[in-house]
């Protein structure tokens, strides 16, 4: 099978001395993907015979610094013929073994698959590595911790992170700004507390009403906030 459909589009499917070589056409045309076809397969023939594999390629990157064993195990996912030429790799061919992977999953490949094909551009393996679009992942949704859940929390934290976890439920600031509030941000009188744009996740300022759980956590040596203000 030398072109084949998906959908509308022709693809291109040559193995040159036990490479496997597969990429988009970019037409509607059987014709027109026969002629990309022939022209490929006749170029193929011309190559130089000191061309280098994707094998090759990440036996180079393996052995130019420490990999963990994620990255190791990545390599086994990826559908790529070690015996292509890297030359041959196309976007498509990496689109191609990439797909059915989630945008996070996807992503990580594609990150690999760059790093690995950088390392034979600077052996002068391959004139420029192609370039991989990356997926947009979508923000993880929001949960909220239930009251039965934080009852069952809050007795195993130490003492130390009770008082920082009873401020943050009661304001719903971040561990950041939590620990990072300072006094001249606080006015008990008005019973709120700012945050500055810089130190906001969404760049904006942000005011926050105080409770009388929030007024009363004790962050100090049992002292209630309000005593330490001098309230």
């Amino acid at each position: 099978m030398s072109i084949y459909q998906r959908g509308e589009t022709w693809w291109i499917y040559i193995r040159h001395e036990g490479t496997r070589i597969r990429r988009s056409a970019w037409t509607t045309s059987k014709t027109e993907a026969q002629r990309l076809h022939d022209e490929l397969k006749a170029e193929l023939w011309q190559r130089r015979p000191d061309a280098r594999t994707w094998r090759e390629a990440v036996a180079a990157w393996l052995s130019s610094g420490e990999r963990d064993k994620s990255d190791k195990y990545r390599l086994r996912v990826l559908d790529i013929d070690p015996s292509s030429y890297l030359d041959a790799i196309t976007p498509d061919t990496l689109s191609a073994a990439l797909e059915g992977h989630a945008p996070a999953s996807y992503n990580r490949l594609a990150n690999l698959i760059t790093a690995i094909l950088n390392v034979a551009v600077r052996r002068g393996w391959l004139a420029k590595a192609p370039n991989i679009e990356r997926r947009k992942i979508p923000p993880p949704p929001i949960r909220w911790l239930a009251r039965g859940e934080w009852s069952l929390l809050y007795p195993c934290l130490t003492d130390f992170q009770k008082p920082m976890a009873r401020f943050a439920i009661t304001t719903g600031l971040r561990q950041f700004n939590v620990t990072h509030l300072r006094w001249d941000h606080v006015d008990l009188e008005r019973r709120i507390a700012w945050v500055d744009a810089n130190e906001a996740k969404g760049g904006k300022p942000l005011t926050i009403p105080l409770s009388d759980d929030a007024v009363e956590v004790e962050p100090c040596m049992g002292v209630p906030v309000a005593r330490q203000a001098g309230q």
